[in-house]
């Protein structure tokens, strides 16, 4: 009688366990298919439609600029738990380079554009220094740094890529020209 008891204590846990986790594995795929869609409207909203892949990266720039008004006010002491409709909608989330990144990401990516993160760390590669994002343009992987609106050029006015980047004289070439640009992002 009790080891049938036990056996039945422990099949009803597993079957509330196993119910849960369905519940809340569908309850993901919502939330997720519902923020891809809201960010899928953003970006509609934000970039040319017809427009070449250089022109939506620089629409995207100019909005997270000079975009529509924005809460001010934001405080979160929950980094890990960021909703990317809060990132678009708070100033300051996107004037800081890790969120600031990810919205452009988000925003290229929504909008048709190969676009990643890419972390700058210090010269023991231990902590990061600062966040930008490649995109693909015209073949190559280039850089873009949402947080100082720039895509990096070379002073003939050409895409630079990380690869590029390494080399010391054409970081500081190409960001001579950014108020503020922290030579120590390497």
């Amino acid at each position: 009688m009790k080891k049938a008891s036990i056996f039945q204590a422990a099949s009803f846990s597993a079957n509330v366990l196993l119910i849960s986790s369905v519940l809340l594995t569908l309850f993901g795929l919502a939330s997720e298919y519902s923020t891809r869609w809201y960010l899928s409207g953003f970006a509609n909203a934000v970039l040319p439609y017809s427009s070449s892949p250089e022109n939506k990266v620089a629409a995207i720039l100019a909005w997270m600029q000079q975009g529509p008004a924005r809460e001010t006010d934001y405080y979160s002491d929950d980094s890990e738990g960021r909703d990317p409709l809060d990132t678009l909608n708070y100033k300051e989330l996107l004037s800081v380079c890790g969120t600031g990144t990810n919205a452009f990401v988000n925003l290229a990516s929504a909008g048709g554009i190969q676009a990643r993160r890419l972390l700058l760390l210090d010269a023991q590669a231990l902590n990061t220094n600062h966040v930008v994002a490649e995109v693909h343009l015209g073949g190559r992987s280039v850089i873009v740094d949402p947080s100082f609106d720039a895509i990096l050029k070379d002073s003939a006015g050409h895409f630079l890529t990380k690869e590029d980047l390494a080399r010391p004289g054409v970081l500081q070439d190409a960001t001579q020209d950014l108020p503020g640009y922290d030579p120590s992002y390497t």
